[in-house]
């Protein structure tokens, strides 16, 4: 019997591949089996990434039959590439970096149903340490999923499918491409900013997902928080990665909280989906807002939170619309 290298025991060939094609198909890593191979064509496998990111630590790469009902297989390299054996055939494929720490997967079954996406969170994830006081009120986009940033995700689904004929090695170069944006959000005229002790920020009206079979942005709408500094004495600035604001929603609501020294929390509601949709480059975008005038407060430590926590038994939320001029 054929014997496979796992670790530092030897599992019967068929055992091994039982266990690796459990529930997602087959995934294979030829790096620990030493001299032995499967039958198959050779195949090289490369990477050309995009010069303005960072090389990631890893990619996997899936091949789905174009004919009959074989499961897809999916292979794991280094970014330097490397060779896999694979039978011959013609395959339908798709790369995307595998180093991802908030991304999650599913879809599996098919390149029209591969996605990434990311789990729910809270609106408030965006602070500096866990918050579990209460909550700010959601008003107009109460309905919508808040969901994790995802982190970069460089990935491409070539839309001819790749020939691999029987003893011809096989060259096959894969180019990924930027599919999660980097979103800089400014607050700008905030009188009294000295009056916060901590502030973060939601963004409605985003993409959930990404559909990498399809190369495009999913149909899901949801928002996604971020965190926001102090920048000068008088802004807040900060940064979240997302999938793209989503073509479905019709308002893109920026949503800045702020826990004020007095024990007071506010809410500040600005629109901003004109400045997304005319971003020259819609991966990098600026987002600008302004106008937070806030009471001066001397009160070093909040009165109703002795444990410095932020007014964890206080529901006073105050939620203010701004509307930005153009």
């Amino acid at each position: 019997m054929s014997l496979i290298e796992s670790g530092h025991s030897l599992l019967p060939i068929g055992l091994c591949s039982l266990l690796q094609c459990i529930a997602t198909g087959c995934v294979y890593d030829y790096s620990t089996c030493g001299d032995i191979i499967p039958d198959g064509t050779t195949v090289s496998v490369s990477f050309d990434f995009p010069s303005s990111l960072p090389v990631p630590e890893g990619m996997a790469t899936l091949f789905y039959p174009t004919e009959g009902d074989a499961d897809y297989s999916r292979y794991d390299f280094r970014p330097s590439g490397g060779t896999v054996e694979i039978n011959p055939g013609s395959y339908l494929t798709a790369a995307f970096n595998n180093d991802t720490e908030s991304i999650l997967f599913r879809g599996f079954s098919s390149l029209s149903s591969l996605k990434a996406y990311t789990r729910e969170g809270k609106v408030t994830d965006g602070l500096s340490a866990s918050y579990s006081g209460a909550m700010p009120p959601l008003g107009r986009v109460a309905d919508i999923p808040v969901v994790i940033q995802p982190d970069m995700l460089m990935c491409v689904a070539p839309s001819a499918p790749a020939d691999i004929a029987p003893d011809v090695n096989t060259r096959i170069r894969f180019s990924p491409a930027q599919a999660v944006a980097t979103y800089s959000i400014t607050i700008d005229d905030i009188t009294n900013l000295s009056s916060v002790r901590e502030g973060c920020v939601s963004l409605s009206g985003l993409c959930g997902d990404y559909m990498i079979g399809l190369s495009r942005k999913g149909d899901s709408v949801v928002t996604i928080p971020g965190s926001q500094k102090s920048d000068t004495g008088s802004s807040m600035a900060g940064k979240m990665l997302t999938f793209g604001y989503a073509p479905a929603s019709a308002s893109c609501l920026l949503r800045v909280y702020l826990w004020l020294r007095d024990g007071e929390k506010r809410v500040y509601e600005f629109e901003v989906k004109e400045q997304i949709m005319q971003a020259p480059d819609p991966l990098n975008v600026s987002i600008r807002a302004r106008g937070i005038a806030l009471p001066e407060i001397d009160t070093p430590d909040n009165p109703d939170a002795p444990d410095s926590s932020l007014g964890v038994n206080v529901d006073n939320w105050e939620t203010i619309d701004i509307e930005l001029s153009t």
